[in-house]
């Protein structure tokens, strides 16, 4: 009956944070040495490196909003870290459910 398992349910955590700078230099890792280079890269390429630096531990999406000067909220919804629910990939499923009943589409369906 005494089993050994790995539940994490009132364990205390330190947090683990890392300096500005060591941010930075997880960026010239990747060939940016100006923040300003990141901000002129192709969109998919710049989510990339984001999400790599977001996947390290001890970087938070504060602190890469702060250094970066990209708001929290796209920082956020890099790929494979987006907490929200999608709601384009459901409006044509809704939209033909709701024309059945109605002609008319609620005003935040039309996105």
């Amino acid at each position: 009956m005494n089993e050994n398992n790995e539940d994490k349910c009132l364990e205390y955590e330190e947090k683990y944070l890392i300096s500005d700078q060591k941010v930075m230099f997880y960026f010239a890792q990747h060939d940016i040495y100006d923040i300003n280079e990141l901000k002129q890269l192709e969109i998919s390429k710049r989510n990339k490196i984001i999400e790599a630096e977001k996947s390290k531990k001890g970087v938070t999406i504060r602190q890469l909003s702060r250094i970066t000067g990209i708001t929290k909220s796209v920082i956020d919804r890099t790929e494979g870290q987006c907490t929200c629910p999608l709601v384009p990939p459901l409006v044509p499923p809704l939209s033909r459910a709701y024309s059945r009943r109605n002609s008319k589409l609620p005003w935040f369906y039309s996105l």
